[in-house]
Order: structure tokens, then sequence, then C-alpha cells
């Protein structure tokens, strides 16, 4: 049994320097976001050229948004936040196909629901060289569309890139 604990955690701080009618304002903004998953998976089907899985588990999510203006008479400086915390469930499936000796093509697609307005679509496709018994490295890509509204908060967007981490077996 694989037992993997995901965690990703990215930090932006960008900026803007525009104008509100004729007076200068410098925005930074600072935004946090944290996402953790802990899921299990079940062998459905399995050959010699690939294993098939069923998975199923919880994710969580929490944003923190800070935008510090700075201005000039007659705009003041001023400090606006916000952000939320949230959970979905999420099911899947994941295959995995034997490359060579210790490496395996592992792709994994995933729907998270929590509610109407708390949805999200998950793929990725990685490569893992097992290195001991116990454990392996990855590396891959990794897409990720979030649908998100609250009463005092919302995030639609897609995150995608390369990815890399570690598996622990027990």
């Amino acid at each position: 049994n694989c037992h993997q604990l995901e965690y990703l955690q990215a930090g932006r701080s960008p900026y803007t320097d525009t104008k509100i009618g004729p007076f200068p304002v410098t925005a930074n903004v600072d935004f946090n976001m944290q996402m953790a998953e802990l899921g299990a998976g079940y062998t459905m089907a399995e050959s010699a050229s690939a294993r098939w899985e069923v998975l199923g588990g919880l994710r969580w999510n929490q944003h923190d948004i800070n935008v510090d203006v700075k201005g000039s008479w007659p705009i003041p400086d001023q400090m606006i936040g916000g952000g939320d915390e949230w959970y979905q469930a999420f099911v899947g499936g994941r295959v995995f196909t034997p490359l060579a000796d210790n490496w395996t093509l592992i792709a994994r697609s995933d729907v998270g629901y929590g509610g109407s307005d708390n949805s999200a679509f998950h793929l990725n496709v990685m490569v893992d060289y097992r290195f001991q018994d116990w454990g392996s490295a990855f590396g891959g890509y990794r897409y990720m569309k979030f649908d998100y509204t609250s009463n005092s908060y919302a995030y639609d967007a897609t995150q995608q890139g390369p990815m890399l981490g570690v598996a622990i077996y027990w």
C-alpha cells in the first residue's frame, strides 16, 4: 500500500502602480495559498502492462490575501484583506504503467465537489522512480481548475505547471 499526503503552498507578491484620478497609488498584493489532501486508492484491475485504481479523499484549501495600498493626499494608506478556507471531497482514478526497472508512468484525474459553488478538476501525469522499498521520487505536470464562491470570497482560477515530490510506502 502507498499512503501519500500531498501539500502545496504558493506565494506571490505582485504590485501595481496606478492612479485614482490624478493621484498616484501603489498597491502591493500578498497572496498565500495552502492546499492539502488525504486520500486512498483501491485497485480495480491489474495486468503486466498497467494497474487501474479508483481514488477518494478530502482536499483542504486556504487562501489569505492582503492588499497594502499606498497613496498620496487625499488617498489614505490602507490595508485590505480577505481570503477563505474550504474543504471538498474528491473521487477519481489513477493508472500505473511500468516503464523499466524501478520506473513507472502514473496518470491521475479527479473531480472535487463541496457544493454547487465549490468544485475542482485535477489532472496530472508523472514519472515515478522507486529508489528503495520504502520510498520513491516523482516529477511531472499538474493541471488544476478551481471554482469556489462563498458569501465573502471567490476563487475561479486554473493552476498548472511542473511538480516534484516524494512518496513513502508502508
